[in-house]
């Protein structure tokens, strides 16, 4: 199994390109799009963890997670004086995306194949439900609303075969995965609130890939319009729009904003330039402002946005260690449409 140069390029620049080690019994999982190592192949069963909570009015926030960190960070949504965090969520490690549905669910795969679901509307809640899922290593997620409905999960390989996007439901565990040829590496996934999906990854030919699951369900379709040199971190605004991260685009990473891409794209935006690189990030709920996870700077960038535009704002960073490869980052709730 080989990795794409545009992986290879993000595991050096996060400092993680070397192999912890290790095998699984269907052979080597690569970790992280912008992160480290292999993973070690066991499902863990955590018990049910009860978050240090923030203080009663925190309805809303921003999440921060490192990948060899061993806790996510709640942030207060306007962090512009960089103040320690106001919570944490133990028991959550080897995270790369991290994502919040509409409801404040916040959900976290992690690093040994298990996708945590922590209790909203309320800032580090409760782990309420893990998902065990057997198909690779999980790097991302999306879900309309975590507790009831689907979550869609994107794995980057399926041991020695491409990656998917794995659907599980807190009632019924993980129990279909979504292929399409185009895709070799799978790192990002977006659901909007009809339940339709987006999988973001790299051909064996390391070319860009957007694929449209309707329903989050069959065999997909390889998207048209879709102009991105490199991805990442998927979302979706207020207006339906699909905005998606490119890693490397102007040298900073950048953001592209797409309308339709079921499957014809029309590019609405972009290259919308970051302040320092970026492959994670997510809008706010009113899909006003976006947060990036800045991992040159090993900082959280907030930006103004519009399909048009992102104008930054302010960083912080705060109780964020940079030696832990901070990667995963979502506003609570999630944008909503």
């Amino acid at each position: 199994m080989t990795t794409s140069g545009s992986i290879k390029e993000l595991l050096a620049a996060a400092a993680f390109a070397a192999l912890l080690g290790g095998c699984t019994s269907s052979g080597p999982q690569i970790a992280p799009s912008v992160g480290g190592g292999q993973s070690v192949g066991a499902t863990s069963h955590q018990p049910p963890l009860k978050g240090i909570p923030a203080p009663d009015d925190a309805k809303r926030g921003i999440y921060v997670g490192a990948y060899t960190a061993s806790s996510l960070l709640g942030y207060k949504s306007n962090e512009k004086k960089n103040e320690p965090p106001i919570c944490t969520v133990p028991g959550v490690s080897g995270v790369n995306g991290i994502a919040v549905d509409d409801q404040g669910n916040l959900i976290a795969p992690t690093g040994s194949k298990d996708v945590l679901v922590f209790q909203g509307p309320g800032m580090c809640g409760a782990q309420v439900a893990s998902l065990a899922e057997s198909y690779g290593q999980p790097v991302d997620a999306a879900s309309a609303n975590a507790l009831t409905g689907k979550i869609a999960v994107a794995v980057v390989f399926d041991g020695n075969n491409p990656g998917s996007i794995v659907v599980c439901t807190v009632k019924a565990g993980c129990t279909t995965n979504l292929t399409n040829a185009s895709i070799n590496e799978m790192l990002g996934v977006a659901m909007d609130d009809k339940g339709n999906c987006w999988g973001s990854g790299y051909s064996s030919g390391s070319a860009a890939v957007l694929v449209y699951f309707a329903k989050c369900a069959g065999g997909g379709q390889v998207t048209t319009g879709f102009v991105n040199g490199a991805v990442g971190g998927l979302d979706i605004d207020p207006k339906g729009n699909l905005v998606s991260i490119d890693g490397y685009a102007n040298n900073t990473g950048a953001l592209y904003v797409y309308s339709g891409c079921k499957p014809t794209c029309t590019k609405l935006g972009g290259p919308l330039p970051f302040l320092g690189k970026a492959v994670r990030g997510h809008l706010n709920k009113k899909g006003t402002a976006f947060a990036a996870m800045d991992y040159d700077n090993k900082q959280v960038d907030v930006y103004s946005y519009s399909p048009t535009s992102l104008a930054y704002q302010y960083s912080f960073n705060d109780g964020v260690l940079p030696s832990l490869d901070p990667l995963g980052i979502a506003y609570s709730p999630r944008a909503k449409e």
